[in-house]
């Protein structure tokens, strides 16, 4: 259970930094952009974090056990705005919750990837979230159960401005033609948690810029990503099984700086980096790719359906982009805040606070409606996208007023969220949520967490609405 405190610690580095970019053309990053707002994490945390162990296990049996992963990696080209085929790789990444996912057209994601095998069998992937992240990636990814024959693949991207989907890309593969990646062999894995029911979602946490030094204080941190997932209301949390990769890295994160270009490729495990190359505002309160194929071939060492990188770092930022990157600093006082907020985003929520500048998981501008599913843009009964869940007496629109804070509710349509992006337009389910500063999910992003999770399943289960903390 949290309390309500707040950080008293003044980030003049940041502050600093915010002060010299032109206000104008400050595009928020993904965290909450008042970290005084933010709880603290709580000794009864530690106690959970302590009661979890790293077990360690045997990678070339992961590895061995693991499905066989076609990766596609397509390179955008900025100055024609177009997407290019770079090549086809062997992983031995796969799971049976992968499989199961590539068998149904994805509700969500700025960019989906289609694989059609010579027997007219499709599979699917999508990624990505909001009109920036071609910029800041440069490049994407799809991973696809290996075919066995000749396949063709298309790329379906958001168009930049109107928002369409429209197929960008289609080229034919030949999966024997394929590279499989190198393994490291310096990679130390160890079990941080079984799941406890099924079917097996596999999150994978993997160490960046730590050196030889802080292996075991990373498995630590490790123990408290489990820890803030079970002292939650993540709905499918007992799904999860973590195991933690380490391998140790040349170089530490450091301070936000411009590198230059071309964008030189970083000397640590997964190659992340402050994406300077875009320079919009809050660009040192993220990290990206240097190289987005790099970041692939490293994550893939381990079999994963969910990647988490734990960088060795005690300052406040952090990143989620749908199905594609999470990414927190290890040392910051609000883990648990910054781990289940970005972790959100990495299931496909957006932000429902306002203020601070843009959000960089901005959709394009002509976009009726976002598929993030915890805001909308049409807020009418007959149009909200969660209606259903909401007391018949409820108001749509919902004014400000109806909200009671000593009851966290109730659940509504109101006018907010998105930061800035689209001031006046959009709207959220309510006002306590850690899509904004709150301590759990409410249950509208419950439900799309589990919506997303169970996407794929025939039949659906019903959801059982649980409580907030």
């Amino acid at each position: 259970m949290y309390h309500c405190e707040h950080l008293i610690k003044i980030y003049t580095f940041i502050f600093i930094i915010g002060l010299s970019m032109p206000l104008s053309s400050r595009l928020l990053a993904n965290p909450f952009h008042d970290p005084t707002q933010i709880h603290l994490d709580t000794p009864q945390l530690d106690l959970l974090t302590n009661s979890f162990s790293s077990t360690p296990l045997d990678r070339n049996l992961l590895t061995a056990q693991a499905l066989p992963v076609l990766r596609i990696d397509i390179a955008w080209d900025e100055a024609s705005d177009s997407f290019n085929y770079v090549q086809g790789k062997i992983e031995r990444s796969g799971t049976e919750y992968l499989e199961a996912k590539s068998q149904v057209y994805p509700h969500h994601g700025s960019f989906i990837g289609v694989l059609q095998d010579s027997s007219g069998q499709k599979r699917y992937s999508s990624i990505g979230t909001g009109q920036e992240f071609r910029r800041l990636s440069r490049g994407l990814a799809f991973r696809f159960p290996a075919p066995s024959s000749a396949s063709v693949f298309k790329l379906i991207a958001e168009d930049p401005i109107s928002g369409n989907m429209v197929e960008r890309l289609m080229v034919n593969i030949d999966p024997s033609q394929a590279e499989s990646i190198r393994p490291l062999d310096d990679i130390d894995t160890r079990l941080i948690k079984s799941a406890t029911a099924s079917p097996v979602i596999r999150l994978v946490v993997y160490a960046e810029g730590y050196t030889e030094q802080g292996r075991e204080r990373f498995f630590n941190k490790s123990k408290k990503v489990a820890a803030s997932f079970a002292d939650s209301n993540l709905p499918t949390e007992a799904n999860l099984e973590i195991i933690a990769a380490f391998t140790p890295s040349k170089l530490a994160l450091g301070t936000p700086r411009n590198l230059g270009t071309p964008v030189p490729e970083r000397d640590s495990f997964l190659g992340l980096y402050y994406p300077y190359w875009n320079n919009f505002g809050r660009w040192y309160h993220v990290v990206y790719p240097t190289r987005f194929q790099k970041y692939r071939d490293a994550i893939a060492q381990v079999p994963y359906d969910y990647p988490l990188a734990l960088i060795d770092s005690n300052q406040y930022w952090g990143v989620g982009n749908y199905m594609e990157l999470t990414a927190i600093p290890a040392e910051s006082t609000s883990f648990r805040y910054l781990l289940l907020h970005e972790f959100g985003h990495f299931l496909g929520l957006n932000e429902e606070y306002e203020g601070g500048g843009r959000t960089e998981l901005e959709f394009a501008p002509g976009i009726t409606e976002p598929w993030s599913q915890n805001i909308t843009f049409n807020p009418g009964a007959g149009e909200l996208k969660w209606a259903n869940h909401l007391a018949p007496e409820t108001p749509l629109p919902t004014p400000r007023e109806h909200w009671n804070p000593s009851q966290s509710g109730p659940l509504g349509a109101y006018q907010g969220g998105y930061a800035d992006s689209a001031s006046g337009k959009s709207f959220k389910p309510g006002f306590s949520c850690i899509m904004e500063t709150s301590q759990n999910f409410c249950l509208i992003c419950q439900r799309g967490i589990f919506d997303e999770f169970i996407s794929w399943q025939k039949g659906r289960p019903e959801f059982a609405f649980g409580q907030n903390h």
